[in-house]
């Protein structure tokens, strides 16, 4: 390999790791969200269907089946997502931004001189990665949120692979997730616009 390949395998390797790091702190986060304000959410929803009977606070079109379904749909939610230890995630998160520094300097400090002892500190660093890789994230959610951290929130901090793999917007929003996601929305809530 020349240099000019290993550089973009090194950068390659780079964004896998720090799109890994943020796909573990936006699991933290969402499920660390669901666990401090969904018990919330289902007090107030309870609370206003006790209320409804007696002094009748919502609309009359308002379908009361669908909402405590909507309550046992978001209760077994959170009953499930109490389970999981979301500590882990912010752990591996953690260690792998670790692993992208180590990776970065490795980058800066390539030339024709080193090349054989950085890809050798860049193969070990695969190693510690694939030990560090949890599975189980949020589908989609997990996702999107992840590339809005490593695009938006951490762009300055990916430019550097960003600009040797020349990636571009297409490859920076995962545009088929969000449509799906937008469309099943879409669908969900259009019925109830026209009651």
């Amino acid at each position: 390999m020349d240099i000019y390949e290993i550089r973009k395998d090194i950068a390659n390797f780079g964004y896998n790791v720090f799109f890994s790091a943020k796909l573990n702190f936006a699991t933290y986060d969402i499920l660390t969200f669901i666990n401090q304000y969904v018990p919330f959410f289902i007090f107030v929803s309870s609370l206003l269907l006790l209320l409804n009977d007696c002094y009748k606070i919502l609309p009359d079109f308002f379908n009361k089946i669908v909402f405590v379904l909507l309550i046992l749909i978001i209760s077994l939610i959170q009953m499930l997502v109490s389970f999981v230890n979301v500590r882990q995630y912010y752990t591996a998160g953690t260690e792998l931004l670790q692993i992208r520094n180590k990776i970065k300097d490795n980058f800066n400090y390539l030339n024709v001189n080193n090349i054989n002892v950085i890809y050798t500190n860049v193969n070990n660093l695969r190693k510690e990665y694939h030990k560090l890789c949890l599975p189980n994230h949020i589908p989609f959610i997990s996702n999107i949120f992840a590339h809005y951290k490593l695009f938006v929130q951490s762009k300055q901090e990916a430019d550097w692979f960003i600009k040797e793999l020349n990636l571009g917007i297409w490859d920076k929003i995962p545009f088929l997730k969000l449509i799906i996601i937008i469309c099943f929305i879409f669908i969900i809530v259009f019925p109830y616009l026209y009651i």
